[in-house]
């Protein structure tokens, strides 16, 4: 059983870590161990959006998920909310969390410039950036697909 005095040194330490780092930071890190620690389907579903991603795009995981660089790493991170909005019931919020803090309205401003919410794709990077979502969400699927059969085995 948990004494008293142990409970209250580790709120000590929970308010140390706080005053450090800040609110924000330390509920940003927690979200992030919870959806990597978690060993559901959404955390292996997010996990492998990103990897295909990554691989797709010839660009650094953590990069996607931590940085805020611009060009292929930042076209990959657009792609990366586009397939995780797509599969994945998480919230613009949520999001903008586990790719490091960024917030709901930026995340929301990100997905609604896409190329997929335009009636017309006025340039070729456009209609490569539709290509790719689309080819990107048939992996994604078939991983889903996969998954459930693997777990009804």
């Amino acid at each position: 059983m948990t004494s008293q005095s142990e409970i209250v040194e580790f709120f000590r330490e929970v308010q140390r870590v706080i005053n450090k780092y800040g609110l924000k930071k330390v509920l940003i890190q927690l979200k992030r161990i919870q959806v990597d620690c978690g060993e559901g389907f959404e955390s292996d579903v997010l996990d492998y959006i990103i990897t295909i991603t990554a691989n797709h795009y010839i660009a650094d995981k953590n990069d996607i998920v931590n940085s805020k660089k611009r060009g292929l790493v930042s076209e990959a991170r657009r792609m990366c909310f586009a397939l995780i909005k797509e599969h994945l019931q998480f919230t613009d919020e949520e999001i903008g969390m586990y790719f490091g803090g960024r917030s709901r309205q930026s995340v929301n401003n990100e997905l609604t410039d896409m190329p997929l919410n335009h009636d017309v794709l006025a340039t070729k990077q456009e209609s490569k950036f539709v290509q790719n979502f689309l080819f990107l969400t048939t992996q994604v699927l078939r991983y889903k697909k996969a998954y459930d059969l693997n777990k009804n085995q």
